[in-house]
């Protein structure tokens, strides 16, 4: 993997460089630029998987630099720096390509979490590959689909700690996905799924560093295992967060393609739902609702455009809707097209 680092400070990109064993992280070229347009020319000559870059740069600064990724549609995951006092300039990095920020001084801990959200992202794009391979096989949409219902409801009993749900949710996948004749391609596809998933659960809560799954489940009683420690943590944890808007946007951001609501947002960060909308839409301005709607909608664009062979109900439940005649609905309103209107025309995002 590449990974391009843009700052016009050259002791901050010095600094980046030497933190972090990248060759560990699977990095085997670093590249470095002082500023946005310097970084514009490596885009184009070259595949850059992760980018962390500054805000606040001459010429051409980190904001100006995330509308080009965006509107050029590079495939890069970005990590945004930036000083406190910018920290409203974050919102907006948020809300365009960023997948996470750094608040400078750079902390070593905080760098570590943020690449590895990265490599997460890296890895599941990868993964698009393996599944369109699968999902040529008819008889495996349905197989698959019914995963991701079922992935969903483990999410929505673990995030609102309802025991009943989860535990009727992990005998259903137990069920419907190791005790039926699935196909073993599948079984393999949730597998490593289900390890990114439970990976990104334990970033969200105060799980510690030790505690983070690093290895590919091997079967169902692994996963069933730590899906209920996770939850035993959840129910235990007597830690409250202090809300930060830009954290309740990186929370939506890692689980907006689940069951994800306002009220199991507001759960997670302790506050009211009626607090968080005033904050959030006073912050970020717009609401919660429209946040997690905006997210979705260009995850299934660049799902429709990127990947043609995957079919709009595989996508629909991808992107975080099980019903795929509102997901039509919501869609058509949002682009004014239809799902496959849409993969059929010129348009990019």
């Amino acid at each position: 993997m590449r990974l391009l680092i843009v700052d016009d400070e050259i002791w901050s990109r010095q600094l980046i460089k030497k933190v972090l064993p990248w060759i560990e992280y699977g990095f085997n070229e670093i590249i470095e630029a002082s500023n946005g347009l310097e970084a514009i020319k490596v885009y184009k000559s070259k595949q850059i998987d992760l980018t962390i870059t500054d805000m606040r740069m001459p010429g051409l600064d980190g904001a100006q630099l995330l509308q080009y990724i965006r509107s050029n549609d590079y495939n890069t995951e970005v990590i945004v720096m930036s000083g406190y006092e910018d920290y409203k300039y974050l919102h907006e990095a948020l809300k365009t390509k960023a997948i996470d920020y750094l608040l400078k001084p750079v902390v070593k801990q905080d760098l570590i979490k943020a690449v590895r959200t990265g490599i997460d992202k890296i890895n599941e794009n990868l993964n698009y590959t393996y599944i369109e391979e699968l999902l040529q096989r008819e008889d495996l949409k349905h197989e698959f689909n019914k995963y991701y219902e079922i992935k969903n409801s483990i999410f929505k009993g673990l995030v609102t700690s309802n025991e009943v749900e989860l535990l009727m949710s992990i005998e259903k996948f137990e069920q419907e996905c190791f005790q039926t004749e699935v196909s073993n391609s599948i079984t393999k596809y949730i597998l490593s799924d289900m390890t990114r998933f439970i990976q990104k659960i334990n970033k969200d809560y105060i799980i510690t560093e030790q505690t983070i799954i690093q290895t590919q489940f091997q079967s169902f009683a692994e996963i069933k295992d730590s899906i209920l420690i996770i939850s035993e943590m959840i129910k235990d944890s007597s830690t409250y967060k202090k809300i930060d808007v830009l954290e309740v946007q990186k929370y939506i951001d890692n689980h907006f393609t689940e069951a994800i609501s306002l009220s199991d947002i507001a759960d997670m960060f302790h506050i009211s739902k009626e607090y968080l909308s005033r904050l959030f839409k006073k912050e970020v301005g717009d609401s919660v609702q429209n946040y997690v709607l905006d997210r979705r909608i260009n995850y299934s664009k660049k799902l429709l455009k990127r990947h043609q062979t995957l079919s709009i109900s595989t996508i629909s439940v991808m992107s975080g809707y099980t019903d795929i005649q509102y997901y039509y609905r919501v869609f058509k309103k949002r682009t004014g097209n239809t799902p496959l209107e849409y993969r059929n025309t010129g348009i990019s995002i």
